[in-house]
C-alpha cells in the first residue's frame, strides 16, 4: 500500500468553519481589488516548479547554521530529548522526516513546561528544505511567549516567511526562485480554498461576517506581509538590509514586536494586497 503524501495546506486550511454570526471583531478577508490581481495572476499557473535535486541533509543544517550565526544571535529554547527539558540551541531539536516537498512544522512537548521537541522537514531533502528549516528555526524565537512577540495572531508567519525568502535569496537566485515558487503555490491554495468556503457560506444566505479559523487567515495575511517586507529589503540600500536585519534581532530579543517592526516600513495587509510583491 502506497503511502499517501503528507499535504500540509489540506492539514492547515482542512478544519476551515464558517459561522453565521459575526465576527466579533476578528478580522475577515474580503475579495477587493488586490486580491482579485493576485487571484487571477496565480490562477494563470497550472503547476509550479520544483527543483527536486536532493541535497545531503548535513548541508541543510550547515548553511543554516553559518546564516543564522553571521546574520542573528539565537537565544537558546526549552529542548525536549530523553526524557528531559533543557535550555539548548534551536539546532540541537530532533528532525522527524515525512514523505513530501513542503513540509515543514515545529511541535512541541507540552508537560509541565512547554518544550520543542521535533522539527518535521520532508524526505529526500532538496534545495528548498533548506528554507523550510530556517522558517522553523525562526519559530523557535518566537513562540515562548508569543504575545510578547506579535499583538496580532494574523502576523505570526510574519518573520519566518521573510527569514526563509532571506537564506534562498542570499545562496542565489536559483535557490530563492525555489522557495518563492512554493509560496506561491502554498498561497494560491490558501486563497482557493478560503474563498471556497467565503463563497459557499454567502450561497446559503450567511451574513458576510463569516468567521473562519485563525490559521487560514494567518497564514494568508502573514505571507502578503512578509512578501511585501522582502520586496523592501531586495530593493532597499545595504543600509536598509543592515536596518532590517537588526530589527528582526531586535523583535527575537524581545524589544520591539512584528508590528512595530511592520509599522517601521509602513507595512501592513491592507497595504500589502499589491501583484508586484509577490511576483
Amino acid at each position: 500500500m502506497s503511502k499517501k503524501e503528507y499535504d500540509p495546506v489540506e492539514e492547515l486550511f482542512g478544519t476551515l468553519t464558517f459561522a453565521s454570526n459575526s465576527t466579533n471583531g476578528k478580522q475577515v478577508l474580503t475579495k477587493d481589488k488586490g486580491i482579485i490581481e493576485i487571484i487571477e495572476y496565480l490562477d494563470r499557473f497550472d503547476t509550479f516548479d520544483i527543483d527536486r535535486e536532493e541535497i545531503p541533509k548535513e548541508a541543510v543544517v550547515k548553511v543554516n547554521k553559518k546564516f543564522f550565526r553571521e546574520c542573528f544571535r539565537l537565544k537558546d529554547v526549552p529542548v525536549y530529548k530523553n526524557g528531559s527539558v533543557l535550555l539548548r540551541s534551536p539546532f540541537n531539536i530532533s528532525f522527524k522526516l515525512v514523505y513530501g516537498d513542503n513540509i515543514g512544522s515545529l511541535t512541541f512537548k507540552r508537560d509541565k513546561e512547554k518544550s520543542c521537541e521535533y522539527i518535521y522537514l520532508g524526505k529526500p531533502f532538496i534545495k528548498r528544505s533548506i528554507g523550510i528549516y530556517a522558517h522553523e528555526i525562526t519559530h523557535t524565537q518566537l513562540e515562548f511567549d508569543p504575545t510578547h512577540f506579535y499583538k496580532n495572531y494574523f502576523d505570526k508567519e510574519v518573520l519566518s516567511i521573510f527569514v526563509e525568502k532571506l537564506i534562498m535569496y542570499e545562496i542565489n537566485n536559483d535557490y530563492y526562485n525555489d522557495i518563492k515558487s512554493m509560496r506561491l503555490m502554498m498561497l494560491k491554495k490558501a486563497l482557493d480554498r478560503y474563498f471556497w468556503v467565503w463563497d459557499k457560506a454567502c450561497r446559503l444566505s450567511f451574513s458576510e461576517e463569516v468567521v473562519f479559523e485563525y490559521d487560514a487567515r494567518a497564514y494568508i495575511v502573514s505571507t502578503l506581509i512578509a512578501d511585501k517586507l522582502f520586496y523592501k529589503y531586495m530593493h532597499g540600500s545595504l543600509e536598509t538590509k543592515g536596518k532590517m536585519i537588526n530589527d528582526i534581532q531586535k523583535v527575537f530579543d524581545g524589544k520591539k514586536t512584528v508590528e512595530e517592526f511592520m509599522s517601521d516600513y509602513y507595512v501592513r495587509y491592507e497595504n500589502s494586497k499589491r501583484l508586484r510583491y509577490i511576483k
